[in-house]
């Protein structure tokens, strides 16, 4: 009875740690050692909350900055700015905010408080052409591309004519784009704390 309840207890543990998340995407500890290859974890997300970097290489909103070398990938930042949150951000107080810019790409990350050390992509911003969606999709292109691109796309609420939205089910993570003469002229991702 002990042999089959070891043998049980083993398989279920093997099954188990299958299904858990990589700790390096999941934990809010201070470490800050760079993982082994830091390129591989910029392929594992696709979706359309996902940039290309390069052919192969994607990066994605709540994609740990520990897993990934952003200066390796996309040079110096031209601009970098951490602060903390105070009091009046309520559930927030005392996380972290890092604004990142590149040429051709800003970035807002989030770090939880009294962390301050790693940080997950909470937005992504494209302020020219430089970069694409994992559909294709970059600043410049025409209306109806996007549309074929992202055929769930609507019109935003409220008074401006020229915005318009993709957003999952929940709206946590969301896709803003705004045309000018018919063709893409902001490009925002972004994941909302709740």
């Amino acid at each position: 009875m002990k042999k089959i309840f070891l043998l049980f207890s083993a398989v279920y543990c093997c099954s188990c740690n299958d299904n858990l998340p990589n700790a390096a995407e999941t934990t809010t500890a201070a470490s800050t050692s760079t993982p082994i290859d830091p390129i591989a974890k910029a392929t594992a997300d696709t979706s359309i909350y996902s940039i290309r970097l390069t052919d192969s290489l994607t990066l994605s909103l709540q994609q740990w900055d520990s897993t990934i070398d952003l200066q390796r990938l996309l040079g110096r930042p031209v601009k970098q700015k951490v602060r903390e949150l105070d009091r009046n951000s309520d559930t927030f107080s005392g996380s972290f905010i890092k604004d990142v810019e590149y040429d051709g790409l800003k970035l807002q990350l989030f770090s939880p408080p009294q962390n301050g050390k790693t940080f997950w992509i909470q937005e992504i911003i494209l302020p020219n052409n430089r970069y694409k969606t994992t559909k294709g999709i970059t600043i410049g292109d025409q209306w109806q591309t996007v549309k074929q691109a992202y055929p769930s796309i609507q019109k935003f609420p409220g008074v401006n004519e020229n915005m318009f939205y993709v957003a999952n089910a929940g709206y946590e993570k969301s896709m803003e784009m705004e045309f000018q003469d018919n063709k893409l002229k902001k490009l925002r991702m972004y994941y909302m704390l709740n």
